[in-house]
């Protein structure tokens, strides 16, 4: 996915607050908990997105991709 995104370094930090908004909905839920350890020690980006606490509401997001065939998609 990261490869074939148009604007990643505006997307990510986006996706990462919004999962943190749903994240708050299910306090110390177990399953959200692992997927958060595993991407920090994953991702030294993810980390570093997680560790600035930001938050934005779920909904939607226009995001861009480039296919190879298709080309530049929305």
């Amino acid at each position: 996915y990261r490869s074939r995104a148009v604007s990643w370094e505006q997307v990510a930090p986006l996706v990462v607050a919004q999962f943190r908004a749903l994240c708050a909905e299910r306090p110390g839920d177990p399953g959200f908990t692992y997927v958060i350890e595993e991407a920090r020690r994953a991702s030294a980006e993810f980390d570093a997105l997680w560790s600035r606490g930001d938050v934005c509401p779920g909904g939607q997001m226009r995001k861009e991709l480039h296919h190879p065939r298709a080309g530049r998609l929305q």
